[in-house]
C-alpha cells in the first residue's frame, strides 16, 4: 500500500509539473564578435618572441529573453585552424581587471573588451578567434570569427 502511494505521489508530481525533469531550461544567451576580428604586429621588448601578435576586440554578451546573470568568465582563444592547434588562450574569471562589475541586466546586453597576445603564425595559416562567455549561472554563449593579422 505504502509503495502504491508512493508511486502515485512521484506519478502525479511528474505529470503536473512537481519533477525537475519538466522545469524550463533557461533562455540561452547569444554572443557578438565583430565581423572580421583583426591582430597587429608589435614589438614586444619583455616577451620571449621579439615580434608579437596583439589582438584587442569588444564582445557583447546578450540575454535578450533571459533573467540576466554575472559573467563568471570570458575565454578568449586563437586557433591556428590550418595546423589543427590552439595557438593561445586567455580566460579572464569574474574578479579579473574589467569583469568584476559586469552584470548582464535582464533581458539584455554587456561589453566586454578582451584581448590575446601571442607569437606570429607561420606565413598564410589561417587563424580563428574563438571566444567563450560563462555566467554564474551555468549558461554559456559561443561565437567564432576568422582573424587577419594586418602589418
Amino acid at each position: 500500500m505504502r509503495r502504491l502511494l508512493l508511486a502515485c505521489l512521484a506519478a502525479t508530481m511528474a505529470g503536473c509539473g512537481g519533477g525537475a525533469a519538466s522545469r524550463p531550461s533557461p533562455p540561452p544567451l547569444s554572443l557578438i564578435l565583430p565581423a572580421a576580428v583583426e591582430g597587429h604586429y608589435t614589438n614586444c621588448t619583455t616577451c620571449a618572441d621579439p615580434v608579437t601578435v596583439v589582438v584587442a576586440l569588444a564582445v557583447t554578451v546578450v540575454d535578450a529573453n533571459g533573467p540576466g546573470g554575472t559573467v563568471a568568465t570570458l575565454e578568449t582563444r586563437v586557433v591556428n585552424s590550418s595546423r589543427g592547434v590552439e595557438v593561445v588562450r586567455n580566460v579572464r574569471p569574474n574578479a579579473a581587471a574589467g569583469l568584476s562589475p559586469t552584470a548582464l541586466p535582464a533581458g539584455g546586453r554587456v561589453i566586454i573588451e578582451t584581448g590575446v597576445v601571442f607569437p606570429p603564425p607561420p606565413p598564410r595559416d589561417a587563424l580563428i578567434l574563438l571566444v567563450v562567455a560563462r555566467l554564474t549561472d551555468g549558461r554559456e554563449a559561443t561565437a567564432t570569427a576568422p582573424l587577419t593579422i594586418l602589418n
